[in-house]
């Protein structure tokens, strides 16, 4: 029979579902920032052993790794870390590898050096015939492919390549004519 209290009561659910709907979402941006620096604790120190490595959380969980590493190893390490991390969805690998086994374009000019490096030595040598040699290299492994004259010169250019700098290893594919 009377209205008002009945008013009131609609009127204070009605407040009560404004306020329930409103503030999930001031609890989600609280929520949010929090998880973001609380994503960019936990790969910072899952990926702490590898000094050189930045980690930044862009938004919504995506993370970005910069900075360098030694071998390729340590950088699938480091984004496998990054990875395991819960609330991260995403990782964007901008890690370069300075060690030896980068394959960054550092090494294909080293490859390059070295290239040169055995081909000079190669002209320099009494007793090779170097003019029907292939010389490529890959990460520092030299490979020698053609034709020499004989066995003799099979073993010189084997000892050639292995003296020239930055040579890891020699496959040394020389056939005789």
């Amino acid at each position: 029979m009377n209205k008002k209290p009945l008013y009131k009561y609609i009127l204070f659910g009605a407040f009560v579902l404004g306020l329930s709907i409103a503030t999930p979402a001031v609890a989600a941006s609280d929520n949010g920032q929090r998880t973001v620096n609380q994503i960019a604790a936990d790969v910072k120190s899952a990926v702490g052993q590898y000094n050189d490595v930045q980690v930044q959380v862009i938004e919504d969980g995506e993370v970005l790794l910069t900075g360098t590493v030694k071998t390729d190893t340590e950088m699938d390490d480091a984004v496998s870390r990054a990875r395991d991390i819960a609330g991260v969805t995403n990782v964007e690998n901008e890690i370069r590898v300075v060690g030896p086994e980068s394959g960054n374009v550092g090494t294909y000019i080293d490859d390059a050096g070295i290239t040169a490096a055995v081909k000079a030595k190669f002209l320099g040598q009494d007793g090779l015939d170097s003019s029907e040699i292939t010389v490529e290299t890959i990460k520092g492994v030299v490979t020698l492919t053609g034709e020499v004259n004989n066995q003799a010169q099979v073993g010189l250019a084997d000892k050639v390549a292995r003296a020239a700098d930055g040579v890891k290893d020699v496959r040394n594919q020389l056939t005789v004519q």
